[in-house]
């Protein structure tokens, strides 16, 4: 099963993620990114944070960029069930892995 880390940044920021996820496909790849979106837009600082210039890149096994999925500007827009905001960095489709 591929591994996928999920970095956090802005344009001055970056968290990134060092452990990784293994993860079936790009599909689940992205709920997860939607998953930890809606996290840190639920945190206890999460209020003091003006989420529109963040995003959430995903990286495969070598960290390369696989796809980017932009914060939301209200967690409302979140869909954690919904593939759809997928943005691929790659010719595979979503749910395939290239």
């Amino acid at each position: 099963m591929p591994r996928d880390y999920f970095d956090i940044m802005d344009a001055t920021q970056s968290v990134p993620d060092e452990a990784g996820l293994d993860c079936r496909d790009l599909d689940e790849a992205h709920r997860q990114a939607r998953t930890l979106i809606a996290d840190a837009m639920t945190g206890r600082e999460a209020t003091r944070i003006d989420w529109c210039a963040w995003r959430v890149e995903v990286r495969d096994e070598v960290h390369g960029l696989v796809f980017t999925v932009p914060f939301p500007v209200t967690l409302r827009q979140v869909s954690v069930g919904n593939p759809r905001r997928l943005v691929p960095r790659h010719a595979a489709s979503p749910g395939e892995r290239g």
